[in-house]
């Protein structure tokens, strides 16, 4: 089986290199535990000085570089990106998605070739509607590509991840979450131990910035997100969400 294995460098943003630097380091502590293509699109690179200083944060790494405009959202480079992908599966992630742990591909792949064709994740939420979180996913290259809906902006994008016709249901109930100890349907999702927004994440495959988000939260903050993520909602939500999400932002520009 031949793997593909997509990161986003947002090259246009120095506040966002932080997060390059980071799946970097994690990429080469904990290894992904077979072989693949590693694809980084340089995105919103429009000059040859950045491309060129972008690619040197790289260079320890067998690369193959891909060029993305500034425009659009994760999963509109993510889409763009499968048109050109000849793999048999490709994993993408996010420009925030770090690792913790050795053989996190190696796992998303072996739950695959266990299944069969579908999608497969690290995140089950129940949140607005079942879907598989996009910020580590895996799917045949062209069932991405193919998929008949426009992702340019934030609103679109929740829809595409978490709308009620969302990315995940297109596969038709084929659709895995994959994690260290287990490989779940929809319907286990939210029952294992140490997933999203449970414990201690540790039964995730990789980690981004709303699991951290969950570990910087207090008790009653943490109770709320993993209600959400079970689909248990409450009317003061956004609220909330929006506090939190500030704070943890001016955290990380600290």
């Amino acid at each position: 089986m031949k793997v593909t294995f997509v990161y986003l460098d947002i090259s246009f943003d120095p506040i966002y290199w932080y997060h390059s630097r980071k799946f970097i380091g994690t990429y080469q502590a904990f290894p992904a535990g077979i072989e693949h293509e590693l694809v980084v699109a340089l995105v919103g690179a429009n000059s040859e000085t950045i491309k060129a200083a972008r690619q040197r944060e790289f260079e320890s790494i067998a690369t193959r570089f891909v060029y993305e405009p500034k425009e659009g959202w994760d999963l509109t480079h993510h889409k763009n990106i499968a048109r050109g992908l000849d793999s048999d599966f490709a994993v993408f992630c996010t420009s925030r998605t770090y690792f913790w742990r050795p053989g996190w591909l190696a796992r998303l792949v072996e739950a695959r070739k266990q299944k069969g064709e579908g999608i497969y994740g690290t995140v089950g939420s129940y949140e607005f509607y079942p879907h598989l979180r996009t910020m580590f996913f895996g799917c045949r290259p062209d069932a991405l590509a193919n998929y008949g809906y426009t992702c340019d902006d934030n609103p679109s994008a929740v829809r595409f991840e978490a709308g009620k016709n969302n990315f995940t249901r297109s596969f038709d109930g084929n659709a895995y979450m994959v994690t260290w100890d287990g490989i779940y349907e929809q319907a286990q999702w939210r029952s294992p131990a140490n997933i999203f927004r449970r414990g201690d994440q540790s039964n995730m495959l990789a980690w981004d910035k709303h699991s951290d988000l969950y570990t910087f939260a207090n008790a009653t903050q943490r109770k709320w997100m993993e209600n959400l993520a079970d689909g248990v909602y409450h009317p003061k939500h956004g609220k909330f969400f929006g506090k939190l999400k500030n704070k943890f932002d001016r955290y990380l520009r600290r």
